[in-house]
């Protein structure tokens, strides 16, 4: 059976090229552009989502917002590990928020590809 992800990414040629390389891996991917329409993907029971790799700056609402709202949601949502991909500089408090929520964070930068691939599979093992 294939898993399945949800890619939160405002940037769209950055969630366009997540998705291809993601579904050439053979994973079933799904892809919004913004926290409320991830929100509404996932629904009130995950919508059998394996994995969510978030962008953590968003233009209305990032991914701090949306790792608020997941831990107030059920158990069939907190539940989904989510890989975070920044390209900012985490401070140590926003460290220490996502270090209790987020499975890993990937960095944007020169090696993200490979990287993403390695986190993606370590995250679903």
């Amino acid at each position: 059976m294939r898993r399945k992800i949800l890619v939160v990414e405002d940037d769209f040629s950055f969630l366009r090229m997540m998705q291809l390389l993601l579904k050439r891996q053979g994973y079933e991917v799904e892809a919004v552009s913004g926290v409320s329409d991830a929100r509404k993907k996932l629904g009130d029971s995950g919508n059998g989502f394996d994995l969510i790799i978030l962008d953590l700056m968003m233009p209305e609402e990032n991914g701090f917002d949306f790792l608020k709202w997941r831990d107030n949601a059920g158990p069939s949502i907190r539940d989904i590990p989510v890989l975070l991909n920044t390209a900012k500089r985490i401070s140590e408090d926003e460290d220490a928020f996502l270090r209790v929520r987020v499975k890993d964070v990937v960095d944007k930068g020169l090696n993200f590809t490979e990287a993403i691939i390695k986190k993606v599979a370590e995250a679903l093992s």
